[in-house]
């Protein structure tokens, strides 16, 4: 990755940031590389250990492409982590953002780069807003987006993702958030936490700071710590958005403030939309100019895409999964008025020792949501198809596959006309490859 910096740094500057050491250095820096192959002049190489690589193997190839580096081995700066680093230059670099108003963090366990998005478009038409692109949002992502930001950004607008405690913390501590938001407390990555519990801990860490917390009305987890809340159902939040068709009505405080169209189907995204209207209204933006934000948010900005491959119309939710948001998508096949309704559903990942009933629960809703088929892929079929029969599905209406073809075939031959069909699970699960397949048998 190679970004450019809004402001140009001297290497004085990034030693300061880094070691703390006053040292007279007049060399530029203009961009920040994490890979030698796209370094050049005026880059600052920061050598990451990944998950496949160690960067540390590239600082030779770096430096030879004219590229200053950071290291922990032999670079131009030596430092005991190039994470820290990384971060520490980037929270030096806000300091320089002198027309920099507020900043806005986002975390939760669904929702939160759909936040973000929504949040983008009611913050741009008031404030000169920097976002982090698509899901930049751990501790390499994040600071390279804040160094990314031009000099005259207004509102930083920064997703927060997090697998473990303390990641948000240090991400935090990188930031600075004036605003924290939690879009919910879910299951997602209950397997390396344990509980709800221990998942909203991690979460809260983003007001360690101070930020004042937006979070959703009547959340237990929540409650003590929250400043504003926000509801799709509850006109007693602080903020509520509610739905009637392709109209919503937003309240403040109990009051109605203003109707709008939102295009985004399902009620997912509404919820969403009420939190990104908290932030908008805790920067005392008009309603006038949330309304208009309102109507130009996209369908794209939920990651979910409906196509029709004949008389089968598809629901493709294929970036991640959690029990939450599969409830929330079965609920969406209910908006598009089908003859029938079918969901393709692979793994949920990252549930550890409770992953065996969370699979259980998920099956349980998919019948309680009135599901006339599962088309099942992954180690815990088995589990998502025993909560299904629980609650009444035939077993012959559920259908175990081995691959992403075999579902896709069998999706072809049990199909009905006008059918909705929805395909989701864990980014692991690749569940792209059963809609590319599907398209295939239907061509």
């Amino acid at each position: 990755m190679r970004i450019k910096l809004g402001i140009p740094l001297t290497m004085s500057e990034v030693r300061f940031a880094i070691l703390g050491e006053d040292v007279s250095d007049t060399r530029t820096v203009t961009h920040i590389s994490t890979s030698s192959e796209t370094s050049m002049r005026g880059d600052l190489f920061f050598a990451l250990k990944g998950k496949f690589r160690d960067g540390e193997t590239f600082v030779r190839d770096a430096k030879s492409r004219g590229a200053l580096t950071v290291s922990a081995i032999d670079g131009d700066i030596i430092c005991t982590s190039t994470i820290l680093a990384l971060l520490s230059l980037a929270k030096y670099y806000k300091a320089k953002l002198k027309s920099l108003r507020k900043t806005v963090a986002i975390t939760g366990s669904v929702g939160k780069t759909t936040t973000k998005e929504f949040t983008f478009e009611l913050l741009s038409g008031s404030f000169r807003v920097h976002k982090n692109q698509g899901n930049y949002n751990n501790d390499i992502g994040l600071p390279l987006s804040i160094l990314s930001a031009p000099k005259d950004t207004e509102v930083l607008l920064l997703e927060m993702g997090m697998n473990h405690p303390g990641e948000i913390a240090r991400l935090t501590e990188c930031a600075e958030p004036d605003i924290a938001v939690i879009t919910n407390i879910g299951t997602a990555h209950i397997g390396n936490l344990g509980s709800r519990e221990k998942i909203a801990e991690a979460k809260l860490e983003i007001i360690s700071g101070g930020a004042r917390l937006i979070a959703p009305y009547g959340e237990p987890l929540l409650s003590e710590y929250t400043d504003i809340s926000f509801s799709a159902a509850d006109s007693s939040a602080d903020v509520c958005v509610t739905r009637e068709l392709s109209e919503l009505t937003v309240y403040r405080e109990g009051k109605k403030e203003l109707s709008a169209n939102f295009s985004p189907l399902g009620p997912q995204f509404v919820s969403c939309l009420a939190a990104a209207t908290a932030v908008a209204a805790e920067l005392s933006v008009s309603s006038e100019k949330i309304a208009c934000g309102i109507e130009r948010i996209k369908g794209s900005s939920t990651r979910i895409s409906i196509m029709k491959l004949g008389e089968l119309t598809v629901v493709e939710d294929c970036y991640n999964a959690s029990l939450e948001s599969f409830i929330a998508d079965f609920k969406l096949l209910d908006e598009l008025s089908p003859s029938s309704k079918s969901a393709m559903i692979g793994t949920i990942m990252e549930l550890g020792e409770l992953s065996a009933s969370i699979h259980y629960a998920l099956g349980c809703e998919a019948a309680r949501a009135g599901l006339d088929r599962l088309y099942l892929i992954g180690e815990m079929s088995s589990h998502v198809k025993r909560g299904a029969m629980r609650f009444g599905m035939k077993e012959n209406s559920i259908f175990t596959a081995a691959t992403h073809s075999d579902a896709a075939k069998a999706v072809r031959k049990n199909y009905v006309p006008g059918e909705a069909l929805l395909i989701k699970g864990s980014r692991a699960a690749m569940m792209e490859k059963a809609v590319s397949y599907l398209k295939n048998e239907f061509t």
